[in-house]
């Protein structure tokens, strides 16, 4: 998930379809404030919910809303894939496939 507002959603319609699977939330912000929520508390419908956090900060807000330790992926900043990040100076293709692109979409509002 990369959006916030839908954890409580897709984890409860994950559990109740795939009951097994791991929901991987990414957050991509560096704090969860009241109007831009990352994190909602864990309790027993979080046991499979796994939040991936790049900033103290959110990963102390995880650890006072109860997530344990293995539920929670500390990352140094931001999950980026290293080729967002290449750039070519002659405006020459930086080898990325153009049939093979994904992307994800995040509501900021």
């Amino acid at each position: 998930s990369f959006i916030p507002h839908c954890n409580g959603v897709m984890r409860s319609a994950l559990r109740a379809s795939c009951p097994s699977r791991t929901l991987l939330t990414v957050a991509t912000d560096m704090a969860s404030i009241r109007s831009h929520c990352w994190l909602d508390a864990f309790d027993a419908s979080a046991v499979k919910h796994v939040v991936a956090l790049g900033s103290r900060e959110l990963q102390q807000q995880a650890d006072e809303l109860g997530y344990p330790a293995e539920n929670v992926l500390k990352t140094s900043g931001m999950v980026v894939n290293p080729v967002f990040y290449a750039s070519s100076a002659d405006g020459e293709s930086d080898g990325s496939d153009a049939h093979d692109l994904s992307g994800t979409v995040h509501d900021s509002s």
